[in-house]
């Protein structure tokens, strides 16, 4: 019960693909900075409110670096909250929340963002240049 030789003409060629491993640890590091650009993006947004006449908030509207809008109810914030920069709604963990859902709803500008730093990095990782 010995193996049986394969005979030349049964043999179909392979091609093999070969991925190096830094092309992995740069598609990691593209997504981590892709990401955290687009995080620190989504703090430029600006923020709108649509008050009340007994001083709560109807709603809190914010509008991302990329044109998106997030809306929310007033969340008991009152216009105060608002109108002073010591106000409850100006503590970063408030606004937090707003910046989390942009993140979301734009997260397609950081797979875009990732792809072009990924493409860079492969573009100066397999092309050497040389000034003389």
């Amino acid at each position: 019960m010995g193996k049986k030789n394969r005979k030349t003409e049964d043999y179909i060629p392979t091609k093999t693909i070969i991925i190096r491993k830094s092309s992995i640890i740069n598609l990691i590091i593209s997504f981590v900075f892709g990401f955290g650009i687009l995080f620190g993006l989504e703090h430029l947004g600006e923020f709108s409110y649509r008050p009340l006449n007994d001083g709560t908030l109807l709603s809190i509207n914010y509008e991302t670096y990329f044109d998106n809008e997030i809306e929310t109810e007033g969340n008991g914030f009152q216009k105060m909250d608002i109108y002073y920069k010591n106000g409850e709604f100006h503590k970063y963990s408030n606004k937090l929340y707003y910046y989390v859902e942009s993140f979301k709803k734009d997260a397609k500008f950081g797979f875009l963002i990732s792809i072009t730093i990924f493409s860079v990095l492969c573009f100066f990782n397999y092309f050497n240049f040389e000034l003389k």
